[in-house]
């Protein structure tokens, strides 16, 4: 299935998020060219370049679902800030972060560094090539 079709699943008849997906979206590809969705699932979208850096869900509270949008990115320390809503640490070495966005202006220069230090853990991540290790 395409990705608008899968998008329009996830957002189902979520108008407003969806809408600010589309603006969150525009702004990140500025940021990162090579962003794309990876992936569209019940629960969040996995976005990234040829590897997943960050995620973005609706919030659980109802109250909350029409209005805002949640980004989930890993790291290898905890950040300290307001803005976080939750921290925790799935295993050794990765603590995942949760942060309510409500309008596309909350991507802002310290959003985006978080963002760019998320992308740069992943890539840490990643194994290998096998051509280059032969």
């Amino acid at each position: 299935m395409e990705e608008q079709a899968l998008l329009a699943i996830f957002f189902g008849n979520n108008t407003r998020s969806a809408v600010l997906f589309n603006q969150i979206m525009e702004r990140l590809r500025a940021e990162f060219p090579g962003l794309h969705v990876l992936k569209v699932g019940k629960t969040m979208i996995n976005l990234g370049d040829s590897r997943t850096f960050f995620y973005i869900s609706l919030p659980r509270q109802a109250a909350r679902r029409n209005e805002a949008l949640l980004i989930s990115l890993g790291l290898d320390r905890p950040i300290q800030s307001p803005r976080i809503r939750d921290v925790s640490q799935p295993y050794p070495g990765r603590w995942t972060h949760h942060i309510l966005i409500g309008s596309a202006g909350e991507l802002d220069e310290e959003l985006l560094s978080w963002l760019r230090q998320a992308e740069a853990f992943a890539l840490s991540k990643r194994k290998p090539s096998r051509l280059l290790g032969k």
